[in-house]
């Protein structure tokens, strides 16, 4: 799929529910109405039957091979939420592409399949469910300077802030207190991931914007910090007394390891 497509369009589930045929007939009149009348959304509709991948005709012969509805079931089960389909078509039939991924689940199992690694790209992107790590990224790419400008300096709020966060992640947060070069902090806040807990701490650097630290309460033993990069948001992540730790924002590496490498130290 060409790189013209990759940005999903607040249309694109309509539309490929379209056209694999998944909408009922109302919903497929007020389709084709909105596609007469709207040169944008029959552009898109074009874009994404061009942009589909061929796997109809990579797994057509294999289908009747397959134990299709055990494992449509148990995918139904595992896509939360549903994952939007592509359009294909081949040989006069439209299919959905969780079909076909059902096909090629069932024979990687039963030893069907030579390169059990053929599909692993697409399974993985299609069953892997987003981790706290990818919301929290989601929900920074949210932000900008205005989000916290407006927000005192206040420490007296601010301690009383992170010793209720602290209090809830069983965590001492009082060394957060202590400045950061260039990153004025604004305030300390309760979110939950997955029915659990999850601190938000909030700088804001006059020079690259938002900053967050997130901690969640995890298991297993401690790690050290490591840097990736989620949503064009630089990340340094480790884990430490039964907690883990992100620090995400819109920086140079560089600037973002060495705040992380200070907090690390603090937090130890």
């Amino acid at each position: 799929m060409s790189s013209t497509h990759d940005s999903q369009h607040p249309l694109d589930p309509l539309l490929t529910a379209y056209l694999d045929g998944e909408l009922d007939a109302v919903d497929t009149t007020r389709v084709e109405k909105m596609l007469e009348s709207d040169p944008e959304a029959a552009d898109r509709l074009e874009a994404l039957s061009r942009a589909s991948l061929p796997f109809a005709e990579a797994f057509a012969p294999l289908l009747d091979a397959a134990p299709e509805a055990r494992l449509e079931a148990m995918l139904d089960k595992a896509l939360e939420p549903p994952p939007v389909a592509a359009p294909m078509r081949a040989s006069g039939f439209m299919a959905s592409r969780r079909g076909f991924m059902a096909a090629g689940i069932a024979l990687l199992l039963a030893g069907g399949l030579g390169d059990r690694f053929l599909l692993s790209p697409l399974l993985e992107e299609k069953v892997a469910a987003p981790g706290w790590r990818d919301l929290v990224a989601q929900y920074m790419t949210l932000y900008t300077p205005e989000t916290l400008a407006d927000i005192p300096a206040d420490p007296a709020r601010q301690a009383v802030e992170l010793a209720s966060l602290g209090n809830r992640l069983d965590l001492d947060l009082a060394p957060v207190l202590a400045s950061l070069p260039d990153a004025e902090l604004k305030r300390a806040q309760i979110l939950q991931y997955d029915g659990a807990p999850l601190g938000q701490i909030t700088w804001l650097d006059p020079r690259y914007g938002p900053m967050a630290l997130c901690v969640i309460k995890a298991g297993g033993g401690n790690s050290a910090p490591k840097p990736e990069e989620r949503l064009g948001l630089q990340v340094v992540f480790w884990k430490q007394s039964g907690h883990g730790f992100m620090l995400i924002g819109k920086m140079p590496p560089d600037v973002l390891e060495a705040r992380a490498s200070t907090l690390h130290s603090r937090l130890t």
